[in-house]
């Protein structure tokens, strides 16, 4: 009894280590209690909207939410621009001003997504 026991448990360990590797190698949160991840219920960008001039670049932050609200660090995000002529985003959230005017930048994130408006102005000088 005592033998099965520990075999269960050996192979159990074994699966919830091979499940944490393989979430970790793929850039993402491992399961916290050994079972399903949790759904993405909602995405958040802030802040909301930015004001930069032309060759600014500030980062974004991307904040994905449980629908209990709380924070589920490590999922992936894939950030885009509506107008890469007027301002650029990195994988990593990091916006760069190319020319005057206004574009949406969007992060998502397992079929959520948010979104900051950039306002870009003309340098200065």
């Amino acid at each position: 009894m005592q033998g099965e026991w520990y075999e269960r448990s050996r192979a159990t360990a074994a699966a919830f280590i091979f499940a944490a590797l393989t979430s970790a190698a793929q850039g993402e949160e491992p399961p916290r209690d050994g079972g399903a991840r949790m759904e993405v219920a909602s995405l958040e960008v802030s802040p909301g909207v930015l004001p930069l001039r032309v060759g600014q670049t500030r980062q974004l932050a991307a904040t994905v939410r449980a629908p209990d609200r709380t924070p589920l660090p490590g999922r992936r995000v894939r950030w885009s621009s509506s107008d890469a002529e007027v301002a650029t985003v990195t994988q990593w959230g990091f916006v760069v001003a190319r020319s005057p005017g206004v574009t949406t930048i969007t992060a998502a994130s397992e079929g959520r997504s948010g979104r900051s408006t950039i306002h870009v102005a003309p340098p200065l000088g």
